[in-house]
């Protein structure tokens, strides 16, 4: 088999797999679309108080929604809170 092949297998694998934990877990083609998301939810609260309460409400939504989810949910809930520290302090 060329590389090529292999290398287009390894990529689509990628991108399906992604696109199929993401979606059915926070409805995120990917996990730079979830991070980008929780980026924009901490800049747009305007305090670190305001931050963490929509980070928690983003949180339990999910849990709610696919707690089957909950290692890749509290993953980027732990991304949130560093943000919220970057940018509020």
């Amino acid at each position: 088999m060329d590389w090529w092949k292999i290398a287009t297998v390894g990529l689509g694998a990628y991108v399906f797999g992604q696109l199929l934990v993401f979606k059915l877990s926070v409805d995120a083609i990917d996990y730079w679309e979830a991070r980008g998301y929780l980026n924009g939810l901490m800049r747009a609260s305007g305090s670190k108080e305001m931050a963490t309460a929509n980070l928690n409400q983003w949180r339990d939504f999910w849990l709610a929604q696919s707690g089957w989810a909950s290692l890749i949910i509290n993953s980027l809930y732990g991304y949130g809170q560093k943000r919220i520290l970057e940018l509020y302090g």
